[in-house]
Parts: C-alpha cells; structure tokens; sequence
C-alpha cells in the first residue's frame, strides 16, 4: 500500500501536468484568435498586389463600411401562406382558400404561386399577380380565395407568397 506522502505526489504532479497541458491549449487558441495562426484562419483568401496593381486602385472600402451602404434586405416585410384548403368545388371547378399574412404590414401585395398536384408530384404552377386576385388595400392577415380549374388526375396543392419585384401595389 503506497504512503500518503506517496499518493499526494502523485496526485500533484498530475493536476501540474493537467494544468500544463490546459495552458498551452488555451495558449495555441489564443495564438489563432489574436494573430490569425494555425487552422482558425485556413479559410480565408489572401491576395497579394504588384506595383502596377496598387496604381489601378480607386478607392478602399473596408468591409464594416459595405455593409453600412448595402441596402437593408430586412426591410422587406415577411409574407407567410397559411390554413390552405378547398373552399367549394364544383365538377373540376375549385376555389381555394387559405390565410395571407404580413410582418410588418404592407401595401405590397406578392406574387402566388399555386403548386398544383397529381399525387405528390407537383402537375403544374400557377403564378397570379396581385392584379389577378381580389385583396384589401393594406396586408397584414387576410383571407384570400382563388378560383382554379383543376385537369384530371390533379389531387392538391400547395401555395407559396412570392414577395419583391414579382409583386405590386395596388
């Protein structure tokens, strides 16, 4: 049976050598972080410039300030297309229902695409501007209905919001 004089030597040189070990590994880390060493920074592309090159140079932006003058794509208001379903039907007349919202409200009124299905393959797409649908003047949660004719062998559909250039105000 070792001594106790034994065993706290061992247990003190193993917690000095778990500390060593957790030093240089926080010590390689910081090495990456702080002076782009090692892995961390294999990912980037670094490009180099001859005189002729430097002479062609108009202007230099830094990349914090390209993304103050890019415009804000989150200005676009989100557009989700909800509770589809079939409101009448009549021989292969349908008129399809479902829930149009807005986060923020919006005067813009998007482009629908109705994904018509044979089975669970999509059969054919219907794209309706918002000239094409009838719809309030200002969309934040509004129940629209569509009118379709279906072909045979179609089954369903699914409907999709397309916001941006695709649609208009009106």
């Amino acid at each position: 049976m070792k001594s106790f004089k034994g065993i706290f030597v061992t247990w003190v040189f193993t917690t000095l050598a778990l500390l060593v070990a957790v030093f240089f590994y926080f010590w390689s880390e910081l090495g990456e972080i702080v002076f782009g060493t090692g892995e961390a920074n294999t990912g980037l592309v670094q490009a180099t410039l001859d005189d002729a090159d430097i002479a062609t140079i108009k202007a230099v932006r830094l990349e914090r300030d390209l993304k103050d003058s890019a415009p804000a794509a989150s200005t676009a208001p989100a557009i989700a297309v909800t509770d589809l379903r079939v409101v009448a039907k009549v021989g292969m007349n349908v008129t399809v229902g479902f829930r149009l919202s807005a986060s923020p409200s919006t005067t813009q009124y998007p482009t629908l695409r109705i994904f018509v299905l044979a089975g669970r393959q999509t059969a054919r797409t219907v794209d309706l501007s918002p000239q094409r649908y009838a719809h309030g003047v200002r969309l934040s949660n509004e129940q629209i209905r569509v009118p379709l004719t279906l072909n045979p062998g179609e089954t369903g559909f699914t409907a999709q919001a397309l916001p941006g250039e695709q649609g208009g105000a009106v």
